[in-house]
């Protein structure tokens, strides 16, 4: 990493946090301030992993973003009290989650590719498929029982189990069989946990969203804003980490 890359990857959420805060920007605005001039950076740097990150990052992200935001929006964990769009998916699920959980994977992902391994020029792994059509059959397992079994809804700490299954077991299986990738994956992680950190505390500052039920194992106070300590958990200590996971392992020749 050159002296200029530093430059640019710490000055990016410096000019989110100051333009966000001054401007009092909406969700989908901050949410492109924090994460999408990131991306484009990344993706100029590196335009030949586009298209295989890109596709990757759709099929993985989007069906995840859609089953887990839905799940947390009807169980009353989080909710996001204003939207730019005229609808909700399902009548639930806002558009700038999916387009913030689709920065979130794609990101990490170019960041590793930039700064670590590009990896293989394939477009797409065969192995990728097995998620791809695991994730789309489980989101609409998950929006059909829902809709047919509301009391699902009740399960007590809805966050943790949603985190500990779709990032915590993937991620320890994954450094558990190739331990040599815990260094990179650490390294990394550090950015985007101070990356994510000031964007969740900028956003309930500024209202973007509220973590209005109480099936919390605790909460974490910070600046004078409060988040669950699941969201410090997953979202800002081992989302980055659980995404090379999946990419490395369904969309590259591990042995």
């Amino acid at each position: 990493m050159q002296q200029k890359d530093g430059i640019v990857l710490f000055g990016l959420p410096v000019f989110a946090c100051i333009v966000s805060l001054y401007f009092q920007t909406s969700f989908l605005v901050s949410t492109f301030l924090f994460f999408g001039l990131l991306a484009i950076w990344l993706s100029v740097r590196l335009p030949s992993r586009v298209p295989k990150v890109l596709l990757f990052t759709a099929l993985l992200a989007i069906p995840v973003s859609i089953m887990v935001d839905y799940v947390g929006t009807m169980n009353g964990a989080w909710y996001v009290p204003e939207t730019v769009f005229p609808f909700r998916l399902f009548g639930r699920v806002p558009v700038e989650d999916i387009v913030w959980g689709f920065l979130l994977v794609y990101n990490p992902i170019m960041f590793y590719s930039n700064f670590v391994d590009s990896g293989s020029s394939r477009l797409l792994h065969r192995r990728m498929w097995f998620p791809v059509i695991f994730n789309i059959i489980a989101a609409l397992l998950v929006v059909f029982s829902v809709q047919m079994f509301p009391e699902l809804l009740s399960l007590e700490y809805a966050y943790l189990w949603i985190g500990t299954f779709v990032l915590g077991v993937p991620l320890v299986l994954f450094v558990s069989r190739y331990p040599e990738y815990v260094k990179p994956f650490f390294r990394i992680a550090l950015y985007f946990f101070v990356l994510g950190l000031l964007f969740e505390l900028v956003s309930l500052k500024l209202g973007h969203w509220i973590f209005a039920g109480e099936g919390f194992i605790g909460w974490i106070h910070i600046f004078g804003q409060s988040m669950p300590i699941e969201e410090f958990i997953f979202w800002f200590v081992i989302c980055s980490s659980a995404t090379l996971a999946y990419y490395l392992f369904f969309d590259t020749d591990l042995a």
